[in-house]
């Protein structure tokens, strides 16, 4: 995806925002999730649709703002709770945690913060979502801690898929993150100062001390 299909991402929110501000008063929150969200977060990567959780806003307006996306042929899945897309919850909070990314008149629209929105695509775990996962935690230096503290704000249930999240979880951590962590630190140990300012060779010590001898006539 290329920058200006990114663009064309954003344009369509900014649409639908600026079809709700021209049609209300009320205070109304955007949280931009999904492949959407990636746009902002200065991703590129194709998704012809809005995904986002839109909160206190009327019902006739929703309605109306859903018709509208309708004919301008724009794919949608918005509603007003995000956390039920998927069978695992999404963390304590998520909604307080959001990142503001701009504001209209009386819409606000934000972006779920880096480590909820790697813990919503885990919720789904499909390639694609483990890849929008693994560009944002490495985009913002996810560390393993912050993933598990903030998967330890979920509120499981028991149920099958409980368990395949949390083993697509230590899969996460494991290959995407540790992993990484692991060789970072390996280049970082490896790059000695001996490595950084090898010593001159024989060759070059004796040139070195010839060409002193002749500045300083020693």
């Amino acid at each position: 995806m290329d920058e200006s299909t990114a663009q064309d991402s954003i344009e369509r929110v900014k649409k639908f925002v600026n079809f709700l501000s021209k049609n209300t008063d009320e205070n109304i929150e955007i949280i931009v999730v999904g492949g959407t969200a990636m746009s902002f977060y200065g991703d590129y990567r194709t998704t012809t649709d809005i995904d986002a959780e839109i909160l206190n806003c009327p019902e006739d307006l929703y309605k109306a703002s859903l018709e509208n996306l309708k004919e301008n042929k724009i794919q949608f899945n918005i509603d007003e709770d995000f956390d039920s897309w998927g069978m695992v919850p999404m963390p304590s909070g998520y909604r307080e945690r959001a990142n503001l990314i701009y504001k209209e008149d009386n819409i606000t629209v934000k972006t779920l913060e880096p480590v909820d929105f790697i813990i919503s695509k885990l919720r789904r775990g499909a390639d694609i979502d483990i890849n929008d996962a693994e560009k944002i935690a490495s985009r913002n230096n996810i560390t393993e801690k912050a993933i598990r503290e903030r998967a330890s704000e979920i509120e499981f249930i028991k149920t099958e898929e409980t368990f395949w999240f949390k083993q697509r979880l230590e899969m996460f951590i494991n290959e995407k993150i540790k992993l990484k962590q692991d060789l970072s630190r390996e280049q970082k140990a490896a790059l000695t100062p001996e490595t950084q300012s090898p010593k001159p060779d024989a060759f070059s010590q004796v040139v070195n001390k010839e060409q002193a001898k002749r500045k300083f006539g020693r």
